[in-house]
């Protein structure tokens, strides 16, 4: 077994490096998945005043933020791909849109509000 030693260091050395090479197709334990960011702003659409304080959701995660009062808002760590904003401002209509989020990248939006409710008030119904 242990019959010329430096034969078995050879070998054993050899092996080494197979035995912790990553495996590609092994999922990466501890890192982030991609992500990008969305850069956005929100205006009236009948006056293109810029809408301060307008709350914009991407649908799905937790994210959310409000526009500054340029009707600017910037949202990080968007998760790759599709992303659905909801956006809203008080007195005006809420609106979704779309968005494609690239890797490590920018994706720009541009949502316009229109005046009204985004939808009527929920009527709630007592039974006795």
């Amino acid at each position: 077994m242990f019959a010329r030693g430096g034969r078995f260091t050879a070998l054993l050395a050899s092996a080494a490096p197979a035995q912790i090479a990553p495996n590609p197709a092994a999922p990466a334990v501890g890192l982030h998945a991609e992500s990008g960011v969305i850069e956005g702003r929100v205006f009236q659409a009948t006056t293109g005043a810029a809408l301060g304080r307008a709350r914009v959701v991407v649908e799905g995660t937790s994210q959310e933020a409000l526009t500054d009062d340029s009707g600017s808002v910037r949202l990080h760590n968007v998760p790759v791909g599709d992303a659905k904003l909801s956006v809203s401002s008080l007195g005006l209509s809420s609106r979704s849109i779309t968005v494609r989020v690239p890797p490590n990248g920018v994706a720009q939006a541009e949502i316009e509000l229109t005046r009204g409710l985004a939808s009527p008030p929920a009527m709630e119904t007592e039974v006795v």
